[in-house]
């Protein structure tokens, strides 16, 4: 039988607010938490960084969306190399 080999990735959620000079409409910008993910080889100090620089519905970054508090949790989480589920690289 063949050895899984569990793939190891940043599981995080950050506390979030709505940015103050966000004028759109968008249903999720009065989130409070949000969750996602980032590869294990990231560096805690640069999360923040990266999540708001990340694309928001195909017309703002995260950035421009939310306002980020802080870090809420973030935890090492697993998955088989061979799941279905995994959609990324």
């Amino acid at each position: 039988m063949r050895e899984r080999k569990p793939y190891e990735f940043w599981n995080v959620v950050f506390k979030t607010r709505r940015n103050p000079e966000f004028t759109g409409k968008h249903v999720l910008a009065s989130c409070n938490r949000i969750h996602t993910t980032f590869p294990i080889e990231t560096k805690q100090d640069d999360m923040i960084k990266l999540f708001e620089a990340e694309e928001f519905n195909g017309q703002w970054t995260n950035g421009d969306v939310y306002e980020v508090i802080g870090v809420d949790r973030a935890y090492i989480d697993r998955i088989d190399d061979n799941d279905l589920r995994i959609t990324h690289d």
